[in-house]
């Protein structure tokens, strides 16, 4: 299955009008999918992927009205990735430390140590133990 199917610029029309619940029902059952998939694959528990479905979709509803597929314009599987991305980037940038600590010497000039523990944000490698 391609990572994003057909658009078909006739559901785009209907769903730009927001009480058109058929519409959105279908455009929801074909992309919900899509986007829930390229939130997990980039490493997003279910909870937090179905948070990104709703700020995808509420980015969508609010405008959609605005998009419209014309000559030399990227196709709408474009914008709304680029929706989902900033939704997945977003939502990875918010969370929170996961309460790693690490515990760093400094070796004073006298030779006495001190240790030092920092709270800091998980590094983006595996911490060993020293």
């Amino acid at each position: 299955m391609p990572e994003f199917p057909e658009t078909s610029h006739s559901l785009i029309a209907r769903v730009s009008d927001p009480s058109d619940a058929a519409s959105w029902a279908e455009f929801l059952a074909i992309y919900q999918p899509v986007i829930f998939r390229m939130a997990r694959r980039r490493g997003l528990q279910i909870a937090d992927a179905q948070d990104v479905l709703q700020q995808v979709f509420l980015s969508v509803a609010r405008s959609i009205d605005g998009w419209e597929a014309t000559e030399g314009r990227a196709p709408f599987r474009a914008w709304l990735t680029t929706i989902a991305r900033n939704a997945i980037t977003k939502s990875l940038s918010r969370r929170p430390s996961d309460g790693r600590i690490r515990l760093r010497v400094i070796v004073l000039e006298s030779g006495s140590s001190i240790p030092i523990v920092l709270r800091l944000r998980p590094p983006p490698f595996p911490i060993f133990p020293l």
